[in-house]
């Protein structure tokens, strides 16, 4: 075994000598580096590590130099060398930090690739693709460059456990909304987080981050540019359940809701604000699917009148595949002139069902979104715990539906969640009768808590 250790008076030393024809693209003739630790044992350890990985580094550019060397492989080999150093660095107790066994550039790498050309290269594959919706480009591009500008922009081959615990915990440490914060203008995320002694970013918004950072190493993966994902399983657990994270309306929430000037006296700007509440309410509609619709959405199926989500138009999107679905209008909204107010856009020759609504980035629903908020905080119901919100909507129609015993199938039918029972019928069986999905929503009577919303006209 070849022995890479120096001991001098001043410490131990990791020495390794250059190749003498990779010395040129090197810069010099031996490797001599301090190993930071006063125990022989370690030094030991960390000295037989780098000799072994600078080994596996140097092999594929002496013997297939022709392959392997590029005009860019000097200043990226410079960089791997100091970023493999850099591991053997210690706390200041001395303690030995733990090293990857998998810094090598073997032949199967396409060629040493820093980090900023492989997020360049993934990110244009995926737009060229299609994958990624407009908000979606811009989400993954803001994250990894996030991710860029924590690890710096180091060969990819050379990020390892250290790094990624590095982001996480840097990440962990960010106030919400820090590009919106004046304070944290003009600093890095790396700056910002030290700096941050307020609130952070909750652990959805790290569980989304990760997702998307851990997507661009899977990728590098799969295209042989690094050997493991060291970003894989550090997203974090939340300490509620799902079903907690925004909580049901109660029939007292309900009528708070629906008993403001807005539905006494009509006094909405748009008949937008009239309606999609009430809609949320009936059909469990996400926001986006609401806000999406066209008129040729709706129409009679079986002789009941329905409206479909799906992604019919091109400005149309659904979450997943089952959230395409048909939903029967509930009777109340009937009642309160939904198909009145859908007559009367035909006859203006309007083609959606909200024509003031315009398509934004992320859809049609952030002006309603927005007004939301704030139509909540106007009757004391914005900071408040559990959380309540539009998605409210949803989870109150869905705990009414259970709460009648109707099956949760039928239940996922409905307002678009994918159940075991769903998928057999779906795969053996037929979709349910519109005739079933019908009684089952008109079953849910809110009528007292609607008794001060006046029919639209």
């Amino acid at each position: 075994m070849a022995n890479y250790l120096l001991d001098n008076p001043s410490g131990y030393y990791f020495r390794y000598s250059i190749p003498v024809s990779l010395r040129p693209l090197v810069g010099k003739r031996e490797i001599k580096y301090p190993l930071h630790t006063t125990y022989r044992r370690d030094a030991k350890y960390q000295a037989a590590y780098l000799g072994d990985s600078l080994k596996k580094l140097f092999r594929p550019l002496i013997h297939d130099s022709n392959r392997s060397i590029t005009e860019d492989t000097p200043r990226l080999l410079k960089s791997s060398i100091n970023a493999l150093l850099a591991q053997t660095k210690t706390s200041e107790q001395g303690s030995r930090v733990g090293l990857s066994s998998s810094f090598t550039l073997e032949k199967s790498h396409p060629s040493m690739e820093n980090l900023s050309s492989a997020i360049n290269k993934y990110c244009a594959e995926k737009q060229k693709s299609g994958t990624w919706a407009a908000k979606s480009a811009a989400q993954n591009i803001a994250s990894l460059t996030q991710l860029l500008e924590v690890v710096s922009d180091i060969p990819i081959q050379a990020i390892n456990s250290s790094h990624a615990r590095t982001w996480k915990d840097t990440l962990l440490c960010l106030p919400p909304n820090v590009g919106k914060k004046p304070m944290f203008k003009n600093l890095s995320t790396t700056q910002a987080a030290k700096c941050n002694r307020g609130s952070t970013i909750s652990i959805t918004t790290f569980n989304n981050i990760h997702t998307r950072v851990s997507a661009f190493f899977w990728w590098a993966h799969r295209n042989d540019y690094i050997t493991r994902n060291y970003f894989e399983g550090l997203k974090v657990r939340e300490p509620k359940r799902a079903r907690e994270k925004r909580a049901a309306f109660s029939d007292s929430d309900l009528q708070s809701i629906f008993s403001t000037q807005q539905y006494i006296k009509h006094s909405y700007n748009h008949p937008h604000y009239y309606w999609i509440p009430l809609m949320g309410l009936h059909t469990g509609a996400r926001l986006e699917e609401l806000c999406q619709l066209y008129l040729d959405d709706i129409s009679k199926i079986e002789e009941v009148w329905c409206l479909q989500i799906r992604d019919h138009h091109n400005d149309q999107k659904t979450k997943t595949d089952s959230s395409n679905r048909t939903i029967p209008i509930h009777n109340k909204l009937i009642e309160l002139g939904f198909l009145e107010y859908i007559d009367a856009l035909k006859k203006s020759g309007k083609e959606r069902l909200f024509p003031y609504l315009s398509r934004q980035r992320d859809g049609y629903s952030q002006p309603v979104s927005k007004w939301f908020s704030r139509y909540r905080e106007k009757i004391g119901m914005k900071d408040i715990t559990p959380r309540k919100d539009f998605h409210s909507f949803r989870h109150t129609l869905a705990t009414r539906l259970k709460h009648k015993g109707v099956s949760e199938s039928i239940t996922g039918a409905l307002i678009g969640h994918s159940t075991a029972d769903k998928i057999t019928y779906g795969l053996y069986g037929k979709d349910y009768l519109i005739e079933q999905l019908k009684n089952a929503l008109d079953s849910i009577d809110f009528t007292n808590a609607l008794e001060n919303v006046r029919a639209y006209s």
